[in-house]
């Protein structure tokens, strides 16, 4: 198995919002429109049929209901995006216990839809605890408990390295990551610069700024001014310096934890280009070590035309098809 391409049901999110699709609908596109083969879903914001009368635990007609659907389409399961909740009391966070047991549930609906890669976040240290108690039913089941690595937090930071310990520590095969290549953004998104010009900054010294940061010659607050920048040019500023970008070659250190990619983008240009994240060299590295899974697309930058009074609605199929195709083409060029 090489590289192969999957979708996150996540890209679609607007359309089933608003019930301009359904899931089977979402599913068609993936495999007929995209023309991909595998399929994620986020269980709190997927329209299961069945799943929320039955308590949110799948049960055995919702879990055939989800076979056919992936028969019917020859599409395979790839990410169940799971919950970690730590808030459900007023009063208190849930314990590391409480915690292991709600992901244990979540797990076993995982493996009962067929899918391998549970991926959950870490929002505070305990939760790596919480994950390590789970490590053994992963492996029984099949499945492994992917933490995101997901910007700002990178491949070098505590999120990362501290789950690493854990998974060595135990020695499991049941726990790794779903790397998110938005740890490798390099410059504002399209869908951003559309949203700050709506509100009032001019586009070309937008794009000065993102080439000047790209560059690593980020400008600054007076030369913004200068130019003719306003607060939004300045916020933007700030946005582009605290933008995460990893070294891609640090994925070679995590190689045997990656069990799926989430191939984040926010807007694709004319030309088939995501000119906010790099790539080019995240895939060439994948590609070099032999990295054998899923890239599933994740569209996100349909959100950023929410505001009121805009009247634009993006095309989340036409974005999916533009990506994957600059995937595709990257791949072919190593």
């Amino acid at each position: 198995m090489a590289i192969s391409l999957g979708v996150s049901i996540y890209s679609f999110q607007e359309e089933l919002f608003l019930g301009r699709m359904t899931l089977e609908e979402a599913v068609a596109a993936v495999a007929g429109k995209v023309g991909a083969k595998g399929v994620e879903i986020i269980m709190d914001e997927t329209p299961l049929p069945g799943y929320r009368e039955n308590g949110s635990v799948v049960n055995d007609e919702v879990a055939a209901w989800w076979k056919d659907l992936m028969a019917k389409y020859d599409t395979v399961p790839t990410i169940y995006g799971g919950g970690l909740p730590i808030s459900m009391y007023s009063n208190r966070h849930q314990t590391v216990r409480e915690r292991a047991i709600c992901t244990r549930r979540e797990m076993e609906n995982c493996a009962k839809l067929g899918f391998k890669s549970f991926r959950t976040a870490i929002i505070p240290h305990d939760d790596i605890d919480a994950m390590a108690e789970c490590f053994d039913l992963a492996e029984d089941l099949g499945i492994t408990i992917d933490v995101e690595i997901h910007a700002p937090r990178g491949i070098h930071t505590w999120w990362t390295q501290d789950y690493i310990e854990a998974i060595e520590k135990k020695n499991s095969k049941g726990a790794g990551f779903v790397l998110d290549f938005g740890i490798f953004s390099k410059g504002l998104s399209l869908s951003e610069i559309h949203l700050m010009c709506r509100q009032g900054a001019k586009e070309e010294i937008l794009f000065k700024m993102d080439e000047a940061h790209k560059a690593g010659q980020d400008l600054t607050e007076d030369e913004i001014v200068k130019l003719g920048g306003s607060d939004v040019e300045l916020r933007a500023a700030r946005r582009l310096q605290n933008l995460t970008y990893d070294d891609p070659e640090f994925i070679r250190e995590i190689i045997p934890y990656i069990h799926a990619v989430h191939g984040k983008f926010y807007e694709m240009n004319d030309a088939g280009e995501e000119p906010a994240i790099d790539y080019e060299n995240p895939l060439r590295i994948l590609h070099e070590e032999g990295w054998n899974g899923f890239i599933d697309s994740e569209y996100e930058g349909q959100r950023a035309y929410f505001d009121v009074g805009c009247d634009i609605t993006m095309d989340c199929i036409d974005q999916v098809t533009r990506h994957q195709q600059m995937i595709r083409r990257i791949l072919a060029g190593f």
